[in-house]
């Protein structure tokens, strides 16, 4: 159907080896099926996703550019209870134990913000002051951490400017697995 859907699928296979895709392998396949045929069938002009899958959207705005899609892809923000937590469907399963110590996802991101504008350049030195962070919580199993180019997400060993930081994490509260991520400015 496309001269070069072959290699996007490829392509964004490999995007999709990381973080999510490794723990979910056939999910972003799923997703690249469903908004290809989605958008081939609908030609909408606009296209929204939400920031907190953040990385479907990467996944998408390849898909749009190697596939040449005449559709602007628009990335919302992500939407936060007062406490911080990212506000998913998934939250209505966390205990009142879980749902108290899944706030350390903002605050653990916000630490991890606070080191970059500090002039912490070191990812593992960032990703293991997080990891310290979420440990403490007793029902937290952490998936991953990782420090990542947004726009490729390759994980990054050390920030620089002029690159595009994202933050990732996906972490268990007892069953229930919670995903948040937040773009890092490198001065």
């Amino acid at each position: 159907m496309y001269p070069d859907g072959y290699s996007t699928f490829v392509a964004v296979e490999g995007i999709s080896s990381v973080l999510e895709g490794k723990s979910r392998p056939t999910h972003f396949r799923g997703v690249t099926t469903i908004v290809t045929q989605l958008f081939h069938l609908t030609k909408p002009h606009r296209a929204f996703f939400g920031q907190k899958d953040v990385q479907q959207c990467v996944v998408v705005k390849r898909i749009v550019k190697d596939l040449h899609f005449d559709v602007e892809i628009i990335v919302a923000p992500i939407v936060r209870e007062t406490d911080g937590l990212a506000m998913s469907s998934r939250n209505v399963y966390l205990s009142p134990q879980e749902r108290s110590e899944a706030t350390v996802l903002h605050a653990a991101l916000c630490r991890a913000e606070l080191l970059i504008g500090s002039g912490e350049r070191n990812a593992a030195a960032i990703v293991t002051e997080m990891k310290n962070m979420i440990e403490l919580k007793k029902s937290a199993a952490i998936d991953y951490i990782e420090i990542v180019n947004a726009d490729s997400l390759a994980v990054l060993d050390r920030l620089q400017k002029g690159i595009p930081t994202l933050v990732v994490l996906a972490v268990r509260f007892g069953a229930t697995r919670l995903i948040d991520n937040a773009l890092m400015r490198v001065q």
